[in-house]
């Protein structure tokens, strides 16, 4: 349903990747949306974020090379 938000949580016991579909969360209207989700520890996950900063953060891309943003006009 548009402007509803879904959300569920889950222990899980073991480190893998498990795999769903997303009419499990959302309903049958999405049906064939696969869902996989990887475990891992705390600190694989604290690890994976500080890269993740760097990485997604950054204001030049792999060229290094600024990048420019698109803005509205006035």
């Amino acid at each position: 349903m548009p402007g509803k938000i879904n959300e569920t949580w889950v222990k899980v016991e073991k480190k893998g990747v498990f795999y769903g579909q997303c009419s499990e969360l959302c309903g049958i209207k999405h049906g064939f949306m696969p869902i996989a989700v990887e475990v891992v520890s705390k600190k694989e996950f604290e690890e994976w974020v500080n890269n993740a900063k760097i990485k997604f953060a950054s204001s030049t891309n792999d060229s290094n090379r600024p990048i420019r943003l698109a803005h509205g006009t006035k």
